[in-house]
């Protein structure tokens, strides 16, 4: 069982969100996308369209992107793949709010508008993120091509009729008796913690998540970096090819518990952010620093990896959370 870690937050830890703007909190999140050279694009404007939508539909929520003109595969990988992993991290980051409405943050999945003829390089790109082309029907997209005319309009490029393709990247979540579970689990932890912000009590969240894990399952966790696989096992899909799915309470206590391990297992004094909203409500993603044996200091963005090993459906790296975390500080 976990013992409680008495590691101090410490606030001041640089946001790892860019500043975004009010009125679209999205758009700040590539501040460095270049435009296409030529006379493709009007000047600044991006292939990969730096607005991201949230479409309600009857199911649930998406996210929508756009693209408007193929910037060929390299390219096309580093903007879009940086946009989807921000999305999603930035919704992972919001505090645990037991007084929220759960339908109206319920996602499916993300959707890709490509306004250009794809060569079979960038699609393939689209197929390694784990996204497949759907049929395109006008009547469903309608209202979406409303929305992204006028994002192509107030851009300055107004020739946006319908989309060349679409693609999609279903959210795969916890079925049957586990998904039970962790909704139970979910609930209780959010009524307990109470809005409480990532970094503010060391160790705290990832505690209450192991004791609820214990006690549904059958468990007996420790402090060691299999355990972190462990975690994975309970919270995510059996699934692969799709964004393997977790809540944000239960994703952040995730990374509280890595924290954990770092100074249990590996004796690292490490030092939580305190990932506090700023003024506009955007949360930064969970982290951790600590003064290393030259005197300065490493800093582990720890959401980040978190969503690239156990959400993405990409192979890269190390196969499992354990490994990253002997690659990370072994």
């Amino acid at each position: 069982m976990i013992d409680d870690d008495d590691t101090n937050g410490e606030e001041g830890v640089e946001s790892l969100v860019p500043n975004v703007s009010e009125d679209r909190p999205l758009d700040s999140l590539m501040p460095e996308m270049r435009g296409v050279e030529g006379d493709t694009l009007p000047a600044g404007i991006s292939a990969i369209h730096p607005t991201v939508l949230e479409v309600g539909l009857e199911e649930g929520r998406e996210w929508t992107f756009a693209c408007w003109r193929d910037p060929g595969p390299l390219e096309f990988r580093d903007q879009f793949q940086t946009l989807v992993e921000g999305t999603l991290l930035r919704e992972l980051s919001r505090l645990p709010e037991w007084e929220r409405n759960e339908e109206e943050r319920y996602f499916t999945g993300l959707r890709l508008l490509a306004f250009d003829d794809l060569d079979s390089d960038s699609k393939e790109v689209l197929e390694t993120l784990g996204f497949r082309e759907e049929p395109y029907e006008a009547d469903q997209y309608a209202e979406r091509l409303q929305a992204w005319q006028k994002e192509a309009e107030e851009a300055g490029f107004e020739s946006v009729h319908h989309p060349y393709s679409i693609w999609a990247l279903p959210l795969a979540r916890p079925s049957g008796g586990q998904g039970d579970q962790l909704e139970e689990i979910e609930h209780s932890m959010l009524e307990r913690l109470d809005s409480q912000v990532w970094g503010e009590t060391p160790g705290g969240m990832a505690k209450l998540l192991a004791q609820h894990l214990e006690d549904a399952f059958g468990l007996e966790l420790g402090l060691g970096p299999g355990e972190a696989d462990t975690f994975e096992e309970f919270l995510t899909a059996d699934v692969s090819g799709r964004v393997r799915w977790m809540t944000p309470v239960l994703f952040q206590s995730l990374c509280d518990f890595l924290g954990v391990v770092a100074h249990g297992h590996y004796g690292i004094q490490v030092q939580w952010g305190m990932c506090e909203p700023d003024d506009r409500g955007i949360v930064p993603p969970p982290m951790f620093r600590w003064e290393n044996n030259r005197g300065s200091l490493d800093t582990w963005e720890v959401g980040r990896d978190v969503l690239q090993q156990c959400l993405m459906p990409i192979d890269e790296g190390p196969t499992s959370l354990a490994d990253r975390l002997e690659t990370r500080l072994g």
